[in-house]
């Protein structure tokens, strides 16, 4: 448990605050701006940190309580994150309060996030062969209902994209 803070807000006003820091112009990691999906997956995050911990102040959120939150989440069907998803909201939740932590805020003295980790098996990546790509990019341009899929499977392919990260994008991007 960490010593309290005089001035440590709840979660739930620190996260508003984290949100519309993080997703102003410039507010991203080195004076970007956050791409959409970034500034989504924030909003996400928002909104977990708040079912999680709601109107606890941010210096009274330990160790486990993050540990049993992110072990006992589930999705919305009821069935248990998978440990990729699980790992990737610890991430978030440490940037949020890494963020806490910042000597401007010092509403924290360490992360309650340190020293947790998720084991995540690594995928096997599938790359196709150039008869592959020839034959998928035929099939798409003989099939007329499919020919909304052409620039999509032009990007992945050329660009290297993986299928989720392909999309993920938007054309504004």
């Amino acid at each position: 448990r960490q010593h309290k803070q005089p001035n440590a807000p709840s979660v739930t006003i620190a996260a508003d605050q984290w949100y519309e820091e993080k997703t102003a112009e410039l507010g991203g990691k080195g004076g970007r701006t956050l791409s959409l999906d970034s500034k989504k997956e924030h909003k996400q995050t928002v909104k977990y940190l708040k079912e999680a911990f709601g109107f606890k102040t941010v210096d009274s959120i330990s160790h486990e309580m993050v540990e049993k939150c992110l072990k006992k989440a589930k999705r919305v069907n009821g069935k248990q994150l998978s440990q990729q998803t699980r790992k990737s909201r610890l991430t978030q939740f440490k940037m949020f309060f890494n963020w806490c932590k910042n000597p401007k805020r010092d509403w924290i003295k360490r992360n309650p996030c340190d020293g947790l980790s998720f084991h995540v098996e690594p995928k096997e990546v599938q790359i196709l062969q150039n008869n592959d790509v020839e034959f998928l990019l035929n099939a798409a341009m003989l099939d007329s209902s499919e020919k909304a899929i052409m620039p999509w499977l032009v990007l992945g392919f050329f660009a290297g994209l993986r299928p989720s990260e392909a999309t993920r994008l938007y054309w504004e991007e």
